[in-house]
């Protein structure tokens, strides 16, 4: 059995390619989470007209990982204490948050940001927020596996490479496990 949790962190893509490095990590999907609008498109997203953030729905097998581990690395590429913002990418639709499906979690989602906390003097601005999975929404195809489609862009090698690089070093990651 296999369990779910959304993350946010600024660009999706980023994201995405961060967790499909792990061990345990079933499926990634790219999409949509914590806003208004039924079915927002990308582009209505990216202008931040319907309130959802980009995100990452991260499907795990428990027996291999744990919400506390993804939550660790969560926090490792993010700064949880920027609004509305993940480095250049500025807007609500960048913003971090963490959407869980199973309300089970949420204790282990506050303990972790309570950890996280300690480790920064300014408050931890990362949304929780109960969702259910269909208020999820997938983007578009090309969003999905865009790293491991688009490696030499400059995204790709200035903004997405950094962070899985330092993902992998503090995880002792030593080849990507590249779902398919």
């Amino acid at each position: 059995m296999t369990k779910k949790i959304v993350l946010a962190g600024g660009l999706f893509w980023t994201t995405e390619a961060i967790f499909r490095r792990f061990t345990g990590i079933v499926r990634t999907s790219c999409g949509y989470a914590g806003g208004t609008s039924d079915d927002p498109s990308f582009e209505a997203v990216s202008k931040g007209q319907t309130g959802h953030a980009e995100c990452v729905m991260i499907e795990y097998n428990p027996a291999q990982t744990n919400l506390g581990v993804i939550l660790d690395a969560y926090f490792l590429s993010i700064d949880p204490t920027t609004l509305d913002r993940q480095g250049a990418d500025i807007g609500t639709q960048y913003r971090s948050g963490i959407f869980y499906i199973d309300p089970m979690d949420l204790p282990t989602i506050v303990k972790k940001v309570n950890e996280v906390q300690l480790q920064f003097k300014d408050p931890i601005v990362t949304e929780i927020k109960h969702i259910e999975e269909t208020q999820y929404y997938r983007a578009d195809e090309h969003h999905q596996d865009y790293y491991s489609k688009n490696k030499d862009k400059v995204y790709s090698q200035a903004i997405i490479k950094p962070k899985i690089e330092k993902i992998e070093k503090v995880f002792g990651i030593r080849q990507s496990n590249m779902l398919s």
